[in-house]
């Protein structure tokens, strides 16, 4: 896989960087079944993918647009997440 870079922002009227939205993070219990519902849902096939010892991370996109999700697998979990652990994020680049 190759090395992942930062999305670059749009220019905005007056010279000034535009803000976007880059990714947002999703928390799964089942990473496979996952990845199979944003394909068939979506059209999101994996642009990156990162395993580590206690979690993975994946990244789905498509050629539509350069909006991501991320789906963080975290090893061993076998119930399912709460709003207290389940939560997520929303990357933006400015």
């Amino acid at each position: 896989m190759t090395a992942r870079s930062p999305n670059t922002p749009p220019s905005a009227p007056g010279g000034m960087s535009a803000s976007s939205f880059t990714y947002t993070g999703i928390r799964v219990r089942d990473l496979d079944r996952s990845i199979d519902f944003y394909a068939k849902a979506f059209g999101l096939e994996i642009a990156d993918r990162f395993d580590f010892e206690g979690f993975s991370l994946v990244y789905l996109r498509n050629d539509e647009n350069d909006f991501e999700i991320e789906l963080t697998w975290n090893k061993g979990q076998s119930e399912p997440y709460t709003h207290g652990s389940g939560y997520g994020h929303l990357a933006v680049c400015v």
